[in-house]
């Protein structure tokens, strides 16, 4: 689709004109593997329940089987 192309190569030309952002503003949207190993420990003792990447599992698995059952 030729609309698409123009929105990319629009992207990719901003991209090239602009300055790059500071390393103190890029440095809080970027992840690290520490970031997961601390809330990992912060998590520990945490009931099922309660935890977040429980309860995301159970819905993937819940979507996964709805869109199985219903495809």
């Amino acid at each position: 689709d030729a609309s698409a192309w123009f929105i990319v190569g629009v992207s990719i030309a901003v991209s090239f004109l602009t300055t790059p952002p500071s390393e103190e503003t890029v440095e809080r949207y970027v992840w690290l593997p520490s970031y997961f190993a601390e809330e990992s420990r912060q998590l520990v003792g945490v009931p099922l329940i309660k935890n977040y990447r429980v309860l995301s599992g159970v819905l993937l698995a819940f979507s996964a089987a709805f869109f199985f059952l219903w495809r």
